[in-house]
């Protein structure tokens, strides 16, 4: 399958493989196909499209195997309970609490962000208590802000581990989240944000801030611009995101009303509109409801062998629903380690 999401396995399961076989998202659970076994991740996506088609009934399976998931009958998927999330914020709580000391995120700092005088790149990484703390801080931030439940928030960025800190922030909150393709020009930027009347855009850098601020004045509605790195020239008026934590209100009270709110959000509530990428005509969004996205989660475990030990390396740009479902929901929601 074109373009699939690499990862590894750290540890030996039931599926061992050699180092020479690196497996895809697709087909991790065994090596890449053979030459007369091309069909098998073909296979896989058919059954994924098959079990949406025919709208898969969901069953909590009663002894809750943290491994496989288990095929009850054609059509019907077996949830592990601690899998049966209510939202993809309860999902990736979930994961944190099992998970807390395991390593969540690597990733190699920019160059302003090394030491002085390093001259190689240098590493770091967060554990799933520490990318949730993460999370927490941007969330009560962008609260303090004033984005609501029901507010639209865009991200214009390349992969990286702030986008998905700001996806699972915005979700916190009860916001939609609206990527954007990095690549885009400014006029399709500005009819994205238009479209979903976003209030606050989330950028990479300086540049990216200078496409939004070429179109600022085009999208009414539009409140706060929020770039993920501090250097470079930022346009007048442009947070941080460390500004954006540093208005975060740490008061407990605070804290516990932010963590009911989030525990509230259902299934049916609105999680994302995802953009076409506008080659013809103008984009169109895609609205998907937490319970949409919770479901790829839930049929991807059913087919494919996913582990706490694997690590996923993501190169598919978050902007598209399927480095996103593999790389933030899948990834995270399972325990597995993401190296960006």
């Amino acid at each position: 399958m074109a373009g699939c999401v690499a990862f590894t396995r750290r540890s030996a399961h039931a599926h061992q493989r050699s180092a020479a076989a690196i497996p895809t998202a697709a087909t991790p659970s065994k090596p890449l196909p053979a030459e007369g076994d091309r069909g098998e991740a073909a296979r896989l996506s058919r059954e994924l499209a098959r079990l949406g088609r025919e709208g898969a009934s969901l069953a909590v399976s009663p002894d809750g195997p943290a491994g496989p998931y288990r095929r009850a009958k054609p059509g019907a998927l077996i949830v592990a309970p601690e899998d049966r999330a209510s939202s993809v914020v309860d999902l990736i709580h979930r994961s944190v609490e099992r998970n807390s000391g395991r390593e969540a995120m690597r990733w190699k700092l920019p160059k302003s962000q090394r030491p002085e005088g390093a001259t190689e790149a240098v590493w770091t990484s967060r554990t799933y208590r520490e990318m949730w703390d993460w999370v927490t801080s941007v969330s009560l931030g962008l609260k303090d802000i004033g984005i609501h439940d029901g507010d639209s928030v865009a991200i214009i960025a390349r992969t990286r581990p702030e986008w998905a800190i700001a996806d699972l922030a915005s979700l916190a909150l009860g916001a939609v989240t609206c990527p954007i393709y990095p690549q885009s020009e400014a006029g399709q930027a500005a009819f994205v944000i238009n479209n979903v009347s976003a209030r606050l855009i989330f950028v990479e850098n300086a540049q990216q801030a200078a496409k939004i601020e070429s179109i600022r004045a085009e999208c009414p509605t539009l409140e706060h611009v929020v770039a993920f790195e501090p250097s470079g020239k930022l346009p007048a008026g442009t947070l941080t995101l460390d500004d954006v934590m540093a208005r975060a209100d740490t008061d407990a009270a605070n804290r516990l009303e932010w963590q009911d709110a989030w525990k509230a959000i259902d299934r049916d509530h609105i999680a994302t509109v995802i953009h076409t990428s506008g080659t013809t005509a103008n984009p169109k969004g895609a609205v998907l409801s937490h319970g949409n996205v919770l479901f790829n989660y839930e049929a991807a475990n059913q087919v494919v062998d996913f582990y706490e030990t694997d690590v996923f390396l993501s190169f598919l740009p978050l902007s598209h629903i399927y480095g996103r479902i593999v790389d933030e929901v899948i990834a995270l929601g399972r325990g597995a380690g993401v190296v960006y």
